[in-house]
């Protein structure tokens, strides 16, 4: 699952809440943890905490519903840098508001773990595959753009399911 959780939960509090032997993966865009390095390649979990407007791949062996408050920052925004970002959206934010704050042919791809917005579509004239419309709240993104941009939100919070 791509998710996005703004908490400054640390990987300790993660498995106390989803369970330790329940958490298989956690993979960022630079940091992990994966449940089959413990023990015989430790160093190569780095992963320590949740970080502010980030988003992860997490992996669980079952569901799980966890609860968790919403970390408080003033930090509005979010710096995109050429190429892949993984982010976690602040509020929800529609795609005009998006394009127009990235510049449209800066945006190629925003990839949530349901919906997809890709500028290939428009330009081979397939717009009916593009179904991404707005983020929401707790899902992570993979955005793709050319230049380095900055998105700019308002601050909520919440709950996420992870399966």
């Amino acid at each position: 699952n791509l998710i996005g959780i703004n908490s400054n939960m640390t990987l300790d509090k993660l498995k106390e809440k989803i369970g330790a032997d329940n958490l298989l993966v956690i993979q960022g865009a630079e940091k992990t943890y994966q449940k089959r390095y413990v023990g015989s390649d430790d160093a190569l979990n780095d992963f320590e905490m949740l970080e502010f407007g980030k988003a992860y791949w997490m992996e669980v062996a079952n569901s799980v519903e966890i609860s968790y408050t919403p970390k408080s920052d003033d930090r509005l925004e979010i710096v995109l840098l050429s190429g892949w970002n993984m982010i976690n959206p602040l509020s929800p934010l529609s795609l005009e508001s998006i394009k127009t704050q990235l510049g449209d042919n800066n945006l190629k791809v925003i990839q949530g773990a349901k919906r997809t917005y890709q500028k290939r579509y428009l330009e081979s004239k397939k717009p009916l595959l593009n179904d991404f419309n707005r983020f929401e709240n707790q899902n992570g993104y993979l955005i793709e753009i050319l230049d380095d941009g900055i998105l700019n939100f308002s601050s909520e919070g919440g709950r996420s399911n992870i399966k």
